[in-house]
């Protein structure tokens, strides 16, 4: 399934912390609060990076409504990520 924005999400899946653990990293993102409270230390040299964003499964919303915070924080993320990478440019 492709969005509006043309991210392909059909294969998209949480996934636990357990399936990275090992592999080396340069940067580690968190974007919830929780998230990162609850990721551990990662090894190595990985810098650690909190974007402190409002969970959207978190926001109580009517069907008509509930994707709204969805697309507002994708919205952030894709912002957050541009800017990110400008550093690297």
């Amino acid at each position: 399934m492709t969005s509006k924005v043309g991210i392909d999400s059909w294969a998209a899946r949480s996934k636990p912390i357990d399936e990275f653990l090992g592999q080396p990293f340069d940067r580690v993102i968190t974007v919830f609060t929780p998230t990162a409270e609850a990721c551990p230390v990662f090894p190595g040299r990985a810098i650690r990076i909190h974007w402190p964003l409002d969970d959207p499964a978190a926001i109580q919303r009517d069907d008509r409504t509930r994707l709204q915070p969805f697309r507002r924080v994708r919205n952030q993320v894709r912002e957050l990520v541009r800017s990110f990478l400008k550093g690297f440019t």
